[in-house]
C-alpha cells in the first residue's frame, strides 16, 4: 500500500463510518476552498518503519519491490456548529473501526494498533458563539510498498592491466 492509497482509503471509509448527512471528509493541508460545517480533516503525520523489510524481491526486468512495515499517526479533526456534534461525529468514526466496515474496505491492509487520543472537545467561541471541535488521533499500522526500477548489468567488463587482457562476462 502507497500512502496516498491510505488517505483515499481513509477518507471513503470515514464517510461511511460517520454516516451522518452532509458530513464532508477532507485531507487537510489541500488548497481548497473552505468546508461549509460540519466536516472532518484527516492528517497522517509522524510515518516511521516498526521492522525490517519483510519482502525485497527482485523481477527479470531490474524491478525491485520492497514491502515494510510502518505505523503513522493519524489525526480526526471534526468540526461542527450544533453544541457536540463534533464528538459525535467522530465517535461514529471510532466505534466503526471496531466493526466489518474496516475490513470491508482497508481489506486487511491497515488496522488500528493503539489509540494515541481519545475524542477529546475542544469548543472554540467564534464570533459570539461556541463552536463545537473535537480530535481523534489513532496509531495506524500498514505495510509500506515500494517499487523501484534498480536495472539489470547484462555484462561486466574487467581489464586486467598486468596481463593486458580485458574479460566479458555475462550474466
Amino acid at each position: 500500500m502507497i500512502i496516498s492509497d491510505i488517505y483515499s482509503k481513509l477518507q471513503t471509509f470515514s464517510v461511511a463510518a460517520i454516516g451522518i448527512a452532509g458530513v464532508k471528509v477532507n485531507i487537510a493541508n489541500q488548497s481548497t476552498p473552505a468546508t461549509r460545517k460540519p466536516y472532518v480533516t484527516i492528517t497522517l503525520s509522524g510515518f516511521r518503519n516498526v521492522a525490517r523489510p519483510i519482502i525485497k524481491a527482485a523481477d527479470n526486468d531490474g524491478i525491485i519491490t520492497i514491502v515494510t512495515p510502518v505505523v503513522t499517526t493519524a489525526s480526526f479533526h471534526a468540526y461542527g456548529d450544533e453544541l457536540h456534534s463534533a464528538e459525535t461525529i467522530l465517535s461514529n468514526l471510532q466505534s466503526a473501526f471496531n466493526s466489518e466496515l474496516q475490513n470491508n474496505i482497508f481489506r486487511g491492509e491497515l488496522a488500528v494498533h493503539r489509540t494515541l487520543k481519545t475524542i477529546s472537545a475542544i469548543p472554540v467561541a467564534l464570533n459570539a458563539q461556541m463552536e463545537s471541535r473535537a480530535i481523534l488521533e489513532l496509531e495506524l499500522a500498514f505495510n509500506l510498498e515500494k517499487i523501484d526500477n534498480v536495472g539489470l548489468i547484462e555484462h561486466l567488463y574487467l581489464t586486467d592491466t598486468r596481463l593486458n587482457k580485458e574479460y566479458i562476462i555475462n550474466k
